[in-house]
């Protein structure tokens, strides 16, 4: 729960610092509602939740000869059934 804690409030930070330097451009450039809109983005990384755990897949991947081996057999045959037109 610290360590959420402390990561949430490290980004939060970060994101107002950022909102706090591009400010002032962004309100000459867009105007001030757009100026004030940036204030959204750090309160957005207040509400959104954090992953605490990463999920892994184990992800069975067989790069021996037979298949690519297959691969290329397959093609003639899809070209097999396409004719010319002369």
């Amino acid at each position: 729960m610290t360590d959420w804690l402390l990561g949430t409030l490290l980004a939060t930070s970060g994101l107002i610092v950022l909102v706090l330097l591009l400010r002032e451009p962004v309100r000459r450039h867009f105007g001030a509602r757009v100026a004030y809109g940036l204030w959204l983005i750090p309160a957005a990384r207040l509400l959104m939740p954090t992953l605490t755990r990463t999920v892994e897949r184990p992800v069975s991947v067989d790069f021996g000869p037979r298949m690519m081996t297959s691969q290329v057999v397959a093609e003639p045959m899809l070209m097999s059934g396409v004719r010319s037109g002369r």
